[in-house]
């Protein structure tokens, strides 16, 4: 299973096999919120991104909704990591 994952900008465009239709648009950043760093759960049910207003966003792929929002980071997350079994999601900050 190919994913690819593009950044441009503010806009976050996700590619996976498992989608209705490949290409398919499933959500945006924030305007203004640059996207440092983007990780697929290992079953690639979900996309996790992080981002320069210091949030994590969860997605579901398959769905093509956000699961959940976190911001407890005080600066820049730089840095997400899912754990092997899928069940945890490590992040990085500045802060």
């Amino acid at each position: 299973m190919n994913k690819r994952v593009t950044c441009a900008a503010t806009v976050l465009l996700a590619f996976a096999a498992t989608l209705p239709a490949a290409g398919q648009l499933i959500g945006t950043s924030p305007p203004r919120a640059r996207v440092n760093t983007v990780v697929f759960s290992p079953d690639g049910e979900y996309m996790a991104f992080g981002q320069q207003d210091n949030t994590i966003r969860l997605w579901n792929v398959v769905k093509g909704s956000e699961e959940h929002r976190f911001d407890s980071h005080t600066h820049w997350v730089i840095s997400l990591a899912f754990s092997p079994d899928g069940t945890r999601l490590a992040s990085g900050s500045r802060d």
